[in-house]
């Protein structure tokens, strides 16, 4: 049985996966295809057709698509009247052209739209199922996680009622134990902040995490989002908007983008992390007292905020955690496949111990994308052990392997890579290779078995999802990768999971007893994450990489 999983026109991160069988085989964000980053408000059909292209099928060999949006009757009884009621808050959090948009994504339109799209591109339609979205979300954590009873927390800005959910999975499915509803959102109140500091909503908040270290907590925010015996309740009038009176009021003018960022700015960032973070740990506890148990599966937006994560682990209640890597809504499309896939009656009996299900491309195709651009390069047998060296004479290496990672973090085969001893590689990368803020931090990929020797209260994090203060002295170990407040968001690598990335660590510490590298995205700010090796090409030649490692060959700066 295949089951073709698509998210599909919303304001961000459409993506499709391909699950055959029960097991997810295949995922891939549409952004990779298109190079439009979160490629909004687009049917993913590049993304359904490497799916079928993966699996060697066609359209017609797919049984059901499955959306993540309610049924049409669901919509007309439950969400629309909702939306409908709420709409003034609607118009205040988001502009009117937002959100008609939203309105024509989770109505009829939106099934008209995903139908027209596979008609129109593969000239056949299979069944098209409904997967509510927030249930999506708790399934792609829980089908995905390695535990057969969990609580789940799902976090996000809104979906189409809910805006957090508390559940229990277990071998009979997902049992939700309390919702929390729009306009109370804490999704929605950190994103109001983002627009406010002069970020992209649903892509600057990963930027407000960072800034919020050098800052501190002082303005109280409890005003605006509190906390209740049922959940959390938001003041719509802090909207996302910089346009919100109440925000201008308060805290003054927006900053603009090109605007310098000021200690006032920062403490800002501080007091809205340290609000998020309090508020998360407070649905923790709700759902801790209704859920017997110590596994916890995170998904949704805001479920990307590894501080809030690592506090979860510290707080007792979490003895381990599941976060899946495309927590956002670009895993929905996993979430709807496998919900799917239970609901026709079928044990889901998936663990995805790895996050390498994109597309990988052959010898033959990565040399002719190399030779078409007219560069000399070397093959080396033995890449690991070659692109070790070239990291401890201190040059950032890109490094482009294999099946493509998914979700927003490079794990090891569509990766910068670079010496994490050296202080000064996080402004030389931040500078001249990524493009972007001197105030964001890297991570360290870290062998698995030597995760207790650099951080504390660690566990198996395999998809630099959670974050966790660095032991003492470890800063003047590996500087490069410990943020300002001592925390580390590390990838915690076995050799099974990527025996060549595995390899080439090894051979690092090796060298230099540091068995960590810095590793961080094969991009650049405002793009996506490479996919082909024209792709990776094109990133080498426009920063300063010193050199690219694509499979077995080796390019290198000045031939």
């Amino acid at each position: 049985m295949y089951i073709i999983g698509m998210k599909y026109w919303g304001p961000h991160d459409g993506s499709a996966c391909l699950v055959k069988d029960g097991k997810l085989v295949f995922v891939i964000e549409e952004e990779r295809l298109t190079r439009v980053k979160h490629a909004p408000y687009t049917a993913p059909v590049n993304a359904v057709r490497a799916c079928l292209e993966y699996a060697h099928i066609t359209i017609r060999d797919v049984d059901f698509v499955a959306c993540p949006r309610s049924s049409p009757r669901m919509q007309r009884q439950m969400v629309l009247p909702h939306i409908l009621a709420n709409l003034s808050t609607y118009l205040r959090m988001h502009s009117w052209q937002t959100a008609i948009l939203a309105l024509q994504s989770i109505t009829n339109l939106g099934a008209l739209t995903i139908y027209a799209a596979l008609a129109k591109h593969f000239g056949h339609v299979p069944k098209i199922v409904s997967i509510p979205h927030d249930q999506a979300h708790l399934a792609s954590a829980f089908y995905c996680s390695p535990f057969e009873r969990a609580a789940l927390l799902n976090i996000e800005g809104f979906a189409e009622m809910t805006t957090a959910v508390l559940a229990e999975g277990d071998p009979y499915g997902i049992r939700r134990v309390q919702e929390v509803r729009f306009p109370n959102s804490l999704g929605c109140f950190y994103a109001a902040f983002t627009d406010w500091l002069g970020f992209q909503v649903n892509e600057g908040e990963g930027k407000v995490m960072g800034l919020a270290p050098y800052g501190t907590p002082v303005y109280p925010l409890s005003h605006i989002i509190r906390t209740t015996q049922h959940g959390i309740e938001y003041d719509g009038r802090y909207g996302l908007d910089q346009a919100s009176r109440k925000l201008k009021r308060e805290f003054g003018p927006p900053r603009k983008p090109t605007d310098q960022i000021t200690q006032r700015h920062k403490d800002i960032a501080s007091s809205v992390q340290a609000r998020l973070e309090d508020i998360g740990l407070h649905l923790l506890r709700i759902l801790a007292s209704k859920v017997n148990t110590d596994n916890l599966c995170l998904s949704g937006g805001v479920a990307l905020n590894v501080k809030m994560n690592g506090l979860f682990l510290q707080s007792g209640l979490v003895k381990d955690m599941f976060v899946i890597p495309t927590a956002n809504d670009a895993g929905l499309s996993i979430g709807a496949a496998l919900e799917l896939y239970r609901c026709l009656g079928h044990q889901v009996n998936y663990v995805m111990n790895n996050a390498y299900l994109g597309p990988s491309y052959s010898e033959s195709e990565i040399q002719k994308s190399i030779t078409q651009q007219g560069l000399a390069y070397k093959y080396q047998p033995h890449i690991a052990e070659t692109v070790a060296d070239l990291i401890v004479n201190g040059q950032i290496v890109g490094w482009f392997q294999d099946r493509m990672e998914i979700g927003p973090r490079a794990l090891g085969n569509r990766s910068i890579l670079a010496d994490p001893r050296i202080s000064a590689m996080k402004d030389r990368i931040n500078s001249r290779v990524k493009h972007r803020e001197s105030f964001r931090p890297f991570c360290p990929s870290i062998l698995d078995e030597a995760k207790d020797d650099y951080m504390t209260g660690a566990i198996q994090s395999p998809f630099m999802t959670i974050a966790f203060q660095a032991k003492p002295g470890i800063r003047d170990t590996v500087p490069a990768v410990v943020h300002v407040d001592g925390s580390m968001r590390p990838q915690t690598l076995t050799e099974t999971a990527n025996p060549k990335f595995y390899k080439l660590i090894r051979a690092f510490a090796s060298k230099t007893n540091v068995p960590v590298v810095l590793n961080t995205s094969l991009n650049v700010m405002g793009e996506p994450i490479c996919c082909t090796p024209k792709d990776a090409i094109n990133c080498f030649l426009t920063t300063d990489l010193d050199a690219i490692a694509l499979g077995n060959f080796l390019v290198m700066k000045g031939g």
